[in-house]
């Protein structure tokens, strides 16, 4: 029985901000938890949304409560399967810490474009507000969601929750290439060295400094 999907889930609806869970009348994670204890990742991820309404016995006004919670499991965890396929297990901890590596990413990306002329940041291109930053285009999702923030007045839980899965993929890559970095510059050196001088020494913004500790972290320890 694959257990992980419930361990997910429980940060999931604890990340999830209050007032959504208010207007939404969610107040529990019990319907959802109990449904997690009996189904595969893959039945969870492939059940079509009415099916699951009808099996949780929810109203149809909680569709897009429940349509969230099983986009954030399926599209932002994938099944262990498959990341077994790309030769590297990730556990739910470290999902977890990925996630919260992502938002306080683009927090830094809003913080910093903040610095610069609104006008500026809200009519430049992608790529332009990438080369600007100095970020790899990987990240381009994050730059993306922090550029919606300061433009268009969106929230970090909602834009992260709900319009951008793909972005935190992208986090995800940028992270392996970091290791990749790693190993190719040795333990000895990478273990040794702070943060903020393994940045310097690779040219990276410290916009970067949260995917550079989870990557220092599953690295050395």
């Amino acid at each position: 029985m694959n257990r992980k999907p419930m361990l997910l889930l429980k940060e999931v609806l604890r990340l999830m901000p209050s007032r959504l869970m208010a207007v939404s009348g969610v107040t529990s994670g019990k319907p959802f938890g109990k449904l997690c204890k009996s189904w595969s990742h893959d039945k969870l991820c492939t059940t079509k949304l009415q099916d699951l309404m009808d099996i949780l016995g929810l109203p149809d006004a909680l569709d897009g409560t429940v349509e969230m919670i099983q986009g954030a499991i399926c599209k932002f965890f994938p099944d262990p399967e498959s990341v077994e396929k790309r030769e590297l297990k990730i556990t739910p901890v470290q999902h977890l810490q990925v996630v919260r590596g992502f938002e306080d990413t683009v927090k830094a990306i809003y913080e910093r474009l903040k610095s610069y002329f609104r006008g500026l940041v809200c009519s430049s291109r992608l790529q332009q507000l990438l080369d600007l930053l100095g970020l790899p285009d990987d990240l381009d999702g994050a730059v993306e969601m922090a550029q919606e923030m300061l433009c268009g007045g969106a929230s970090l839980a909602s834009s992260l929750m709900v319009k951008h899965y793909a972005a935190l993929e992208g986090f995800i890559d940028t992270i392996l290439k970091l290791l990749e970095q790693f190993y190719t510059i040795g333990q000895e050196y990478v273990c040794s060295a702070g943060i903020p001088e393994l940045l310097e020494s690779l040219g990276l913004p410290s916009t970067m400094v949260w995917a550079a500790e989870i990557a220092f972290d599953w690295y050395c320890n």
